[in-house]
């Protein structure tokens, strides 16, 4: 009698185990990725933003990627590049052996930003036009920062100045570059680049540089 009750219940069991299964046939089924990945939080701090900006150095200097030297490709590193703009890591790379390095900067994301590409993002992150860095970045600052893209021998020339009414205006500054001589001391006359970038409502910037007459 005990057998037969054990029996019924096994098969009551396998009924309602398949039924279960026909019920949830061709449902999708969650494997672990019941929450979405959170976009709001940066995905790899600094590693994608160095794998970006290397491979972008890689192009300018028609080299390999894996031959391209410098970085930094470490977070608390890069944490302490005073060319850092908010949350924008600050890069600098080179050939091997060769002292000119391509400069700029590269956000989590793996956004490569320079003088002639997504420069908007460098000035909302300043805090232009308002949001970004509190306080906001000075116009000295901000062509500091800029300054710094052109390379070691350039200097800032007076007369930075930005313009902006209504998110709409232009930021102007004046480079100087000048040979070294001997001893260090400069060699040749100023060479002066005047830079004017175009800032738009919608946050884009763009740069012009202009050859000025020496002074």
């Amino acid at each position: 009698m005990r057998r037969a009750i054990l029996e019924a219940l096994c098969a009551i069991a396998l009924f309602a185990a398949c039924a279960s299964d026909k019920q949830n046939a061709g449902t999708p089924q969650n494997l672990g990725t019941a929450n979405p990945p959170d976009r709001s939080k940066p995905m790899n701090g600094i590693t994608a933003a160095y794998t970006a900006f290397r491979t972008y150095a890689a192009g300018k200097l028609g080299i390999p990627v894996d031959q391209v030297e410098g970085g930094p490709n470490d977070e608390a590193l890069g944490k302490m590049m005073k060319t850092r703009v908010g949350s924008l890591w600050a890069f600098a790379m080179k050939k091997p052996g060769d002292k000119n390095e391509v400069r700029g900067w590269a956000t989590d994301d793996g956004t490569v930003i320079t003088l002639e590409q997504n420069l908007g993002l460098l000035f909302a992150e300043a805090g232009v036009w308002g949001g970004g860095v509190s306080p906001p970045l000075t116009d000295r600052e901000i062509a500091d920062r800029l300054l710094w893209t052109f390379g070691p021998k350039y200097v800032l020339y007076p007369g930075t100045k930005l313009t902006l009414e209504n998110g709409v205006g232009t930021f102007v500054f004046t480079v100087n570059y000048r040979e070294s001589g001997p001893g260090g001391v400069g060699g040749g006359p100023p060479q002066l680049t005047r830079v004017e970038i175009a800032l738009t409502a919608d946050h884009h910037a763009t740069a012009t540089q202009t050859r000025s007459p020496t002074p």
